[in-house]
């Protein structure tokens, strides 16, 4: 729904996104996730991959306090990862 690119310090959000079907706190939860790729460090699994949702990261997001809330709107309305509602 929304990527963050590190070397310009950008946040893109879908344009499924701008839809009024969409409530606002979805939207501004999508924004704070990807804000919050600017923070904890990302981390490196035995295979050298990134995890870039990591358990710091997934703790941070949980503070934010629309997550519940985001979270079964999203899946009461099937949200998938290319933006379809």
């Amino acid at each position: 729904m929304g990527v963050y690119f590190h070397d310009q310090q950008v946040i893109r959000i879908h344009p499924a996104l701008d839809d009024g079907r969409v409530p606002r706190y979805f939207v501004e939860m999508v924004v704070f996730h990807e804000m919050l790729h600017q923070t904890p460090p990302s981390e490196v699994d035995r295979e050298g991959r990134r995890i870039v949702h990591g358990p710091q990261f997934r703790a941070e997001e949980r503070r934010y306090p629309a997550t519940r809330r985001r979270g079964a709107w999203e899946k009461a309305h099937r949200i998938c990862c290319c933006g379809a509602l």
